[in-house]
C-alpha cells in the first residue's frame, strides 16, 4: 500500500467513527429533550400554554352562559342571561 492509500483508510475510519458518534449524540439529545420536557418550557416562555388555558376557560364559560337562564321575579320582569349580557324584558310601556 502506498502512503496515499493509507491516508484514505485512516480518513475513512475517522469518517465512520464521527458518523457513529453523531448518531449516538443525536439519540442522546432526543432523549434528554423529551425527558426534560423542553416543549413545556418553550410553551411557557412563548405564552402558548397560558393562551391555551385562557381559551379553555373562555370556552367553558361560554358554554355555561350560552344555556339561556330565564327567571321571572315577583314583579313581572323577565331576566334573560345570554353570552354575559343581561337583558331585562318587561311588559310596561314607558
Amino acid at each position: 500500500m502506498t502512503k496515499f492509500e493509507d491516508a484514505v483508510v485512516v480518513w475513512r475510519g475517522i469518517k465512520c467513527l464521527s458518523s457513529g458518534m453523531a448518531a449516538v449524540w443525536a439519540a442522546v439529545s432526543a432523549v434528554i429533550f423529551f425527558k426534560m420536557r423542553i416543549l413545556t418550557v418553550i410553551g411557557e416562555l412563548t405564552g402558548r400554554t397560558a393562551g391555551k388555558a385562557l381559551y379553555a376557560a373562555q370556552k367553558k364559560d361560554t358554554e355555561k352562559v350560552q344555556k339561556q337562564i330565564c327567571m321571572e321575579s315577583d314583579t313581572g320582569f323577565l331576566f334573560s342571561v345570554e353570552r354575559s349580557l343581561m337583558i331585562i324584558h318587561t311588559d310596561e310601556v314607558i
